[in-house]
């Protein structure tokens, strides 16, 4: 137990792994990044150990989670995948890494059941959804208190009902420092919006895009607000996005040689055209709003040599 743990009075456990979860955070993320998550770990224990409901977490699961949720900003980039959200490539890295520790010591397997190993995964998929973590199970929560209560501070913290003394916070970021952590979410935000931006349209990395203005950054008629604005208006105009979501599974993988595979992001982006376009497949021929991105026209290409015309969608 650290001087900080007993100044605290955080009752953490000290396990193999927790220590090894730490030195992996430690070499995959950037200083401030590493700070953040130690932050969140003690943060997280100071406010669950108060709650009756989480007295009977699994504390070893809460503290790796909370010290592996932002592996999906590795700083190596081995975790950060073209194609998925954040939150999840770093839920599929910490599961990844447990299951390699297992892999290496046996004796860890009776210890981590694919129920446990879930729960990891869990709790920092969710670590950015406190509407919906809150209400899941409790090592789940914990963990996006911790979490939300190094953006929010004490007073934040009880805004939304939870304790967290001023002391405590003080003592917290004097041992982690928070020096570059709010540069750091900022430029780490507005990079995944220009580098992966079909991943951060439903996400709160959507809001940074727009509140600075990324350039090229286009989140209107991607949200969800506009599917269901035109499905009010059009009606029949869901028809396509049904027919994507449907022939994505069924695109061949070697369907082209001169291009990668397009996504399901992509089909969707193609699908969000119609909607905000109301226009069939066909008629989307040289429409401006494709861009020029080689992906985008490849699932245009295949869906409108695949499907065929929709009367209801002709101008």
């Amino acid at each position: 137990m650290t001087d900080l743990q007993l100044t605290m009075g955080i009752d953490m456990p000290s396990t193999p792994l927790i220590t090894k979860a730490l030195a992996f955070a430690k070499e995959r993320l950037k200083p401030w990044g590493y700070n953040h998550v130690c932050r969140s770990l003690h943060l997280g224990f100071a406010i669950a150990d108060r709650l009756p409901d989480l007295q009977s977490r699994d504390k070893e699961l809460h503290a790796i989670a909370a010290l592996l949720h932002d592996l999906g900003w590795d700083q190596s980039g081995e975790f950060v995948s073209p194609d998925k959200r954040f939150e999840v490539d770093g839920a599929e890295a910490a599961r990844t890494w447990v299951r390699g520790q297992i892999a290496a010591l046996p004796g860890l397997a009776t210890q981590w059941s694919e129920h446990r190993l879930q729960l990891l995964w869990d709790a920092i998929a969710l670590h950015t959804s406190p509407a919906i973590a809150w209400y899941k199970e409790a090592e789940v929560k914990a963990t996006q208190l911790g979490i939300f209560a190094d953006f929010a501070g004490s007073e934040g913290m009880g805004m939304f009902g939870f304790e967290l003394k001023a002391a405590e916070w003080e003592a917290i970021c004097a041992e982690f420092p928070r020096s570059g952590f709010k540069d750091g979410v900022i430029d780490t935000m507005c990079g995944f919006c220009r580098s992966k931006p079909h991943t951060t349209w439903d996400t709160l990395m959507g809001d940074f895009g727009g509140e600075m203005k990324v350039e090229g950054y286009e989140k209107e008629g991607k949200r969800f607000a506009d599917l269901v604005l035109h499905m009010a208006e059009w009606g029949s105009v869901a028809e396509p996005m049904l027919w994507s979501a449907i022939v994505v599974r069924a695109y061949p993988a070697g369907h082209s040689s001169a291009e990668s595979r397009p996504s399901s992001e992509d089909f969707c982006v193609v699908g969000c055209m119609l909607m905000r376009t109301c226009r069939s497949f066909h008629s989307l021929h040289g429409c401006p709003r494709l861009g020029t991105d080689a992906r985008t026209h490849s699932a245009f290409r295949y869906l409108s040599h695949t499907l065929p015309p929709s009367p209801s969608m002709n101008e």
